[in-house]
């Protein structure tokens, strides 16, 4: 249900994309379910999505993550490299792409699995903050309600924000006070 509903949501999507160049990342909590997503994808969404071009973006080390699989250093380049040059347009991604890698190009971002924490649903929406040409991307949590998903992605919700508060009340701070830090 979660991969037709993503399904759905990328209908939406790359409906309203006339030039043919939106690109965007769907993130998911394991390598095995990218590789999942990315089959799915390119299975049953290519007679509705024919724009789709994915591509899987995870990590190389040998965490915990049994049966997924691995991506070598050069291979992680090349697909983000396909991705700002249009070649792939989608990137079903860990959490390896949310922290610190510069991403260009991407209009939208979706999560498929709950935010494991505040700080995964800030960085992954981050990435949707930071949209192609200075502009916002979309950022769409995809869950099903009334699960255990709804509410850990509400909880999220609740931390990010109690963070976004204390940080711009921190920062107040240091302009009345007159120090700044960076």
């Amino acid at each position: 249900p979660k991969l037709a509903a993503l399904t759905n949501a990328l209908e939406q999507v790359l409906s309203k994309d006339e030039l043919g160049d939106v690109r965007g990342i769907v993130f998911v909590t394991t390598r095995a379910a990218a590789q999942r997503t990315l089959l799915y994808l390119r299975r049953n969404a290519a007679s509705t999505l024919p724009s789709l071009k994915p591509a899987i973006y995870v990590g190389h080390g040998k965490g915990g993550d049994q049966g997924g699989v691995r991506m070598s250093n050069a291979a992680q380049n090349k697909t983000l490299v396909d991705f700002e040059q249009g070649k792939t347009n989608l990137l079903v991604a860990t959490s390896v792409l949310e922290e610190g890698l510069d991403v260009r190009g991407c209009d939208f971002v979706m999560r498929l699995d709950s935010c494991r924490s505040a700080r995964s649903y800030l960085q992954s929406g981050g990435r949707a903050a930071r949209g192609r040409d200075g502009g916002n991307a979309r950022f769409v949590v995809v869950y099903a309600e009334g699960t255990v998903e709804e509410t850990a992605l509400k909880r999220s919700r609740q931390q990010a924000k109690m963070h976004t508060l204390l940080l711009e009340q921190k920062r107040q701070d240091q302009l009345s006070s007159g120090t700044q830090t960076t």
